[in-house]
């Protein structure tokens, strides 16, 4: 009789990939305990490996290598408390950052130039924004509010390092001075230990974590004054579903593991399909230690259109879940292509952060009707983007300053008018510009030469000479306002999908939602002045 071990190692390593395989891989069975299951239900049945020590080191790691690694977003009543107050957290403390580093020049005391250059060394990218910071009084939507058209996680970590690099060169400056600067924001052991808070915006925290972080973070009070203020709020923000990331509960899980073992992983999907906390679209960078160690790994993040990239609201002033009592109720267009593109640009900076070539890719997953809303909107607004700057390289717009061609109109519904130096309410504004690398970004989905995909028809490609030719001799006023004017203004899923509301609603316990204008006839009279547009 052949006995088990006279089979080839060939053929016995086949039957054990059979005997392991499931059908649609592993998915998190617990999260409290960070263990897995069958994506069918079953559990993950490893007892050939018990049946004596030769066949339980041939077995090791081919349960993971054999199986791909599914994780959805998380959500949980126990911790949807913790994730709303971490993703607070994070917002009130990179804002109070990039406004500590816009007030530098124009408090008490002067920043050395040779501190400004170590800042440049490290972040040349940035080096104009310190021009003007230098030189302007206020530069609202370009800093603090926007990102200068760069990459988001970017723009914050550019912020921090230079906070951190002014105060860890104290004694440069009158001691006295320094003191009244960072009192001019917060108590003094606030601004200097608060410039030192660090926390990686994927991490799952435990309430008393969330709690510990907004101390050290010394921005406790906002987040308390906050958070109440959600509660008394109609409709209730209070009563959102916060969510973490896949990406998040991927590298959480991964961390439970030793070295040796999530080495033997090969295929992570993360399904991305509501939208979660923490600046989700970045969350890409923590996968790059994992990745860098398991050159085998290879990683599919897989966005939902619907569910997660239109409903996020990173440096938006839209925020459509609670905003879901407007008399329209769908999808806006005009507020489509800057959400998208900060997901494109977010997965861009993997590669320039370290993420080795072919371990990562990002697809969007959408309906027919996204095929409709990239060709009309996203490819159309990168082909403006890009005509205008054609315009001007021309001769027939006059040039842009820098900031003013980075400045974002969609963090607040300012512009600048008397020359730049006072700011007011206005349509003239630069919504052409969404992010420097958005255009080509477009083409190379298009070519298929990128780490990005849809699983959708793109549609129509647009051409930005032919935008140049309709539009020549238009004015940069103009082409602002044209933007605005689209052959359709209002999109919603394909059915049988839920209505855009439908699926806004889905993010909130309220019950009594959506809203409609009779049930609040005296809110909806004060309303805010942006809803007002989204809903004409």
């Amino acid at each position: 009789m052949i006995h088990f071990f006279d089979l080839p190692r060939e053929v016995r390593g086949l039957i054990y990939e059979q005997y392991v395989s499931i059908p649609g891989g592993y998915v998190l069975g617990d999260f409290e305990h960070n263990t897995l299951k069958g994506a069918d239900g079953t559990p993950i049945d490893l007892s050939l490996m018990r049946t004596c020590k030769a066949i339980a080191r041939e077995m090791e790691g081919v349960a993971l290598a054999s199986n791909t690694l599914n994780f959805s977003t998380f959500y949980s009543e126990d911790h949807r408390t913790a994730a709303g107050r971490f993703d607070m957290m994070l917002k009130e403390f990179h804002s109070l950052m990039g406004f500590f580093f816009e007030g530098v020049e124009h408090s008490s005391f002067i920043v050395p130039d040779d501190v400004w250059a170590e800042i440049r060394r490290a972040y040349p990218l940035f080096g104009p924004y310190i021009d003007v910071i230098k030189s302007k009084p206020s530069i609202i939507n370009l800093g603090p509010e926007g990102c200068c058209g760069e990459t988001p996680s970017v723009f914050r970590s550019f912020i921090q390092f230079a906070m951190q690099t002014i105060t860890s060169h104290e004694d440069l400056f009158d001691p006295k001075l320094f003191a009244r600067f960072g009192n001019e924001f917060c108590k003094r052991d606030s601004f200097e230990s608060g410039v030192n808070f660090k926390v990686d915006p994927w991490v799952v925290p435990t309430s008393r974590s969330v709690e510990d972080m907004c101390v050290r973070a010394h921005v406790l009070d906002r987040v308390d004054v906050d958070w109440q203020a959600n509660y008394k709020t109609e409709p209730n923000p209070g009563l959102m579903k916060h969510r973490y990331s896949a990406a998040a509960v991927a590298i959480r899980f991964f961390k439970s593991l030793a070295i040796s073992t999530r080495s033997n992983i090969r295929h992570l999907v993360l399904h991305e399909d509501r939208k979660a906390v923490g600046f989700a679209e970045c969350h890409g960078l923590g996968l790059i230690p994992f990745c860098q160690e398991n050159s085998r790994l290879r990683v599919h993040r897989r966005v939902s259109m619907w569910q997660t990239v239109f409903q996020t609201i990173t440096a938006q002033r839209f925020c459509y879940p609670l905003a879901i009592h407007v008399a329209r109720r769908s999808l806006y267009a005009n507020v489509i292509s800057y959400p998208m593109a900060i997901w494109i640009v977010e997965a861009l900076e993997l590669e320039r952060a370290g993420m080795p070539l072919g371990s990562f890719r990002l697809i969007f997953e959408g309906d027919r009707s996204c095929t409709e809303i990239f060709q009309g909107v996203v490819q159309r607004d990168a082909a403006w983007q890009r005509a205008l700057d054609l315009c001007v390289e021309r001769g027939h717009l006059p040039p842009v300053s820098w900031e003013m061609r980075r400045w974002d109109s969609r963090a607040r519904f300012l512009e600048p008018v008397d020359g730049g130096n006072s700011w007011s309410c206005g349509q003239e504004t630069r919504n052409v510009y969404l992010f420097e690398a958005f255009p080509q970004a477009i083409d190379d989905i298009r070519a298929k030469n990128s780490i990005i995909s849809c699983n959708f028809d793109l549609g129509m490609a647009w051409d930005a000479d032919q935008v140049v030719l309709s539009n020549k001799g238009w004015t940069s006023n103009e082409w602002s306002k044209a933007w605005f004017d689209r052959d359709q203004l209002w999109y919603e899923p394909s059915l049988p999908s839920p209505s855009w509301t439908e699926l806004l609603c889905d993010n909130s316990l309220d019950t009594r939602l959506p809203w409609t204008r009779d049930d609040h006839p005296d809110w909806w009279d004060n309303r805010p002045e942006w809803m007002i547009e989204s809903s004409v």
